[in-house]
C-alpha cells in the first residue's frame, strides 16, 4: 500500500498483496475463509492522520480532516491514498461491489474501474481522475465530469493549478488525441514515452507517433521535425515563452539483433531547426539563454546560442587529466579547456556577453566572454586549505 504527497500511479497488485489474495474479489472472499488474511494498518503520514481499521473482513478508513473526523463506510479494500495542501486534503479509492473515489470524505458515484487514481494539482486546490462507467469512460475534475463517453487511456493524465486536466482519448478508428481542458490536439497514432505529458510555463507538451515519425507536440500541435526527442522531453523556459529539444533518427534491426544506430541530431529551438555535429542535449533554457551540450571528437562543447562572439578570447594549452575537455562556444569563439563547467553559473548580459565558471584540478575559474580570468587569491587559498584538510584526513 502506498501513501504519498505526489500524484500516484500505483498498481492494484501492490494493494492486493496486503489483503493476502490477488483476486477479483480484492481479498474479501479469502478473508471470509481465513480472517487472518485481513489487515489493519496506519500509514506513515503526519497530516492528516489516517488509519485503516478492520470491521470483520471489511476495511474502514478514519482520518482527521480540517472539516472534521472522517470515517468511511466499510470497503472490501482501499488503495491509492494521496494527500495535498500540507495534509489538509485526502483522496483514496475504495472497492465495494463497485469502486468509488473518496475525496475529503465525500464519496463519488460508483464506477466499474478507476483508470487513473485521484491526483491533486501541485497547489492542492484541484483533484482529478479517470474512471470507467456504464456510459463510457469519464474524466472528472473536482467532482465535475468534464468528458464522458470516450475511451480514455489509463497511461497518461495530469492536472494543472488552474483546474485543467489533460488525458488521451482513443477514437473509434483507433487514432488518438490529447484533450486539455476544452481543447483537442491534432490526431496521432499513439502516445510515445511513459509520462510524456508535461506542463511547464503554462504550456503543454508531449511526444507521439504519427505514421512512421515520432513528433514533439507543443500547445497541442505537432512540430514538423521528425525524430525522437532526446529523453522524450520538450524543454520549456520557466515563463513558457520558449521551447527547445534535440531530436535524433533512431534505427534498430530487431530481427538481426543489431545495436541501436543514431544517424544525426537536430536542435529545435522555438520551431527553428539546426543540425548538430554530434550527440547533443539541452542543458539549460531560460528566456535569454539556451545552453546545448554537444559531444564532439575528444570532448564536449557547451554551445550558448545567440551569444555574441567575443573580441578577445583565451587560447591556452591546458589538457584535462581525464583526456576529455569541456569547452564553451560563444558565436565563432571556442573557449578555454576545462575539466568541467558549472552549468548553473552561466549568465548573459543585455549586451549578450556571457560569463561562466570552469573547473581545473578542483579550482574554479571565472570566464567572461571566453576570457580566462585568474582565480582570486581568496579562492586559491580556500581550495588549497581544502586540499590540505583532505590530505591530513587521508594520512
Amino acid at each position: 500500500m502506498r501513501f504519498t504527497t505526489v500524484p500516484p500511479r500505483s498498481l492494484l497488485f501492490a494493494s492486493l498483496l496486503l489483503t493476502g489474495c490477488a483476486t477479483r474479489s480484492y481479498g474479501f472472499e479469502a478473508c471470509l475463509e481465513d480472517p487472518s488474511r485481513a489487515r489493519a494498518y496506519e500509514p506513515h503520514l503526519q497530516k492528516p492522520r489516517v488509519t485503516v481499521r478492520l470491521r470483520g473482513c471489511y476495511q474502514v478508513v478514519t482520518a482527521d480532516l480540517p472539516t472534521g473526523r472522517h470515517e468511511s463506510r466499510p470497503f472490501k479494500m482501499v488503495d491509492d491514498f494521496v494527500t495535498a495542501g500540507g495534509g489538509t486534503r485526502l483522496a483514496y479509492v475504495g472497492y465495494a461491489e463497485r469502486v468509488h473515489v473518496v475525496i475529503d470524505g465525500v464519496e463519488s458515484p460508483p464506477y466499474d474501474e478507476i483508470l487513473w487514481p485521484p491526483t491533486f494539482s501541485a497547489d492542492g486546490r484541484h483533484v482529478g481522475y479517470l474512471a470507467r462507467a456504464d456510459r463510457g469512460d469519464v474524466l472528472v475534475v473536482d467532482d465535475d465530469v468534464k468528458l464522458r463517453g470516450r475511451q480514455l487511456s489509463r497511461d497518461h493524465f495530469l492536472i494543472t493549478d488552474d483546474g485543467r486536466a489533460a488525458a488521451v482519448a482513443i477514437r473509434e478508428d483507433g487514432d488518438q488525441q490529447v484533450v486539455f481542458g476544452d481543447q483537442w490536439s491534432e490526431v496521432f497514432d499513439e502516445m510515445s514515452c511513459e509520462r510524456s505529458l508535461r506542463f511547464v510555463g503554462g504550456r503543454l507538451s508531449f511526444v507521439a507517433r504519427r505514421k512512421n515519425d515520432l513528433l514533439a507536440f507543443v500547445d497541442l500541435k505537432a512540430i514538423d521535425v521528425p525524430g525522437v526527442p532526446v529523453g522524450c522531453r520538450v524543454h520549456m523556459s520557466a515563463d513558457g515563452a520558449r521551447f527547445a529539444y534535440v531530436s535524433h533518427d533512431r534505427f534498430r534491426s530487431f530481427d538481426r539483433g543489431e545495436p541501436e544506430e543514431i544517424s544525426e541530431y537536430r536542435l529545435v529551438v522555438d520551431g527553428e531547426v539546426q543540425l548538430l555535429q554530434g550527440r547533443g542535449d539541452i542543458l539549460k533554457l531560460t528566456p535569454s539563454l539556451t545552453l546545448v551540450a554537444v559531444e564532439e571528437g575528444d570532448g564536449t562543447t557547451l554551445w550558448v546560442l545567440g551569444a555574441a562572439t567575443p573580441a578577445e578570447t583565451s587560447d591556452d594549452e591546458y589538457r584535462p587529466p581525464a583526456g576529455r575537455a569541456v569547452r564553451v562556444r560563444l558565436g565563432d569563439s571556442l573557449g578555454p579547456a576545462f575539466d568541467s563547467v558549472d552549468r548553473d553559473s552561466f549568465e548573459i548580459s543585455p549586451e549578450r556577453e556571457v560569463s561562466y565558471v570552469g573547473l581545473r584540478n578542483g579550482v574554479r575559474h571565472n570566464v567572461i566572454g571566453n576570457r580566462l580570468a585568474t582565480p582570486t587569491e581568496p579562492e586559491v587559498l580556500r581550495q588549497a586549505v581544502e586540499r590540505e584538510v583532505v590530505q591530513e584526513i587521508a594520512e
